[in-house]
């Protein structure tokens, strides 16, 4: 019987019967990366990771920014479906696009499923969809799905930058994008941050058993090609 167990819920909706069987035998959960569900938490000790939802709204405001006040229309390439950190992700986006620039209205949104070849099927399909005239932008939950977004883009003989594009992770794979002007913008997610915190964390909880579940949220860092190659942000992953 283990002291302790550090989840990540890739699928956040079908984590409860393990959360139960944990709290029944008496081990404390920690959870990393991406947290559980709201009505979940409460089986679990402690979350330390990104603020998914701040995430989302940090890739938003960087859409907002750049679309300054110009009506555009944009499609969205979400997570996987059920998955809590897609599901924030999409939430914290719109909320504040919303909030912040209703000129800028999403057209349609599909599934990317985290996978840059299912993204850039879902991203062609949505730019058949409304037409490619009407696209002005895209927004895809990670850096993965918005490679595969640009790939439709190009393939349909649309200059990524020309339109106005933000993501989330700033990774080895997204990194070079905002670098090349083909995407605008993206969110700085450390890989590094998230392993020593998911530990510190879990040590906290074994060593002081604190009376409310600990949350610890990494920063959420906007990353445009005026500080993309700052070492601050290099991509970790």
């Amino acid at each position: 019987q283990p002291d302790l167990i550090i989840l990540w819920p890739a699928v956040g909706d079908t984590v409860r019967p393990c959360l139960e069987a944990a709290n029944s035998a008496g081990i404390p959960v920690t959870v990393t990366n991406s947290d559980v569900n709201p009505e979940d938490q409460d089986l679990t000790e402690g979350y330390s990771g990104p603020d998914t939802y701040g995430q989302g709204v940090a890739s938003a405001e960087l859409m907002c920014e750049f679309a300054d006040g110009e009506d555009i229309g944009i499609i969205m390439v979400n997570g996987l479906t059920g998955n809590s950190t897609a599901i924030d992700r999409e939430n914290g986006f719109e909320d504040t696009i919303n909030e912040q620039c209703p000129n800028v209205e999403i057209l349609a949104r599909q599934p990317g499923d985290w996978n840059k070849d299912d993204s850039q099927i879902a991203a062609s399909e949505m730019i058949t969809a409304v037409g490619p005239e009407n696209i002005d932008g895209v927004y895809a939950a990670d850096d993965t799905m918005v490679a595969g977004a640009i790939d439709a883009l190009i393939a349909r003989d649309i200059d990524p930058a020309d339109l106005i594009i933000t993501s989330i992770g700033n990774t080895f794979l997204g990194n070079p994008l905002v670098l090349d002007g083909q995407l605008d913008g993206t969110v700085f997610q450390s890989s590094s941050w998230d392993g020593e915190n998911a530990v510190t964390t879990a040590y906290e909880v074994l060593t002081e058993a604190p009376d409310e579940r600990l949350v610890r949220f990494m920063p959420s860092v906007k990353v445009t090609a005026d500080n993309a190659d700052d070492p601050e942000v290099a991509p970790e992953w």
